[in-house]
């Protein structure tokens, strides 16, 4: 039997503007080697890396967070979190 733990992941706002500084260079970078690829590439691995890791959790509703099949803990607070930092 588990025991349930409880954990209040760090707020989403940060890890947007993280996201959004990360396009921003990745603009730059292309424009100044005059290759869209790498832009291509960056953005892809963003949206495969960052872009999961945000949940938002309703009022009286509760996340179950596993990782890799095992339970990792509960998110009970309301509001928009980013998982990864």
């Amino acid at each position: 039997m588990y025991q349930e733990k409880i954990i209040t992941p760090p707020s989403g706002i940060r890890m947007i503007a993280v996201f959004f500084a990360l396009i921003l260079l990745c603009g730059l970078l292309a424009m100044a080697t005059q290759s869209f690829l790498v832009l291509e590439i960056i953005l892809i691995a963003c949206g495969i890396l960052i872009l999961p890791g945000f949940i938002i959790n309703n009022p009286n509703e509760a996340k179950v967070l596993t990782l890799f099949g095992q339970y990792v803990g509960t998110v009970k607070t309301d509001g928009f979190f980013g998982l990864i930092h």
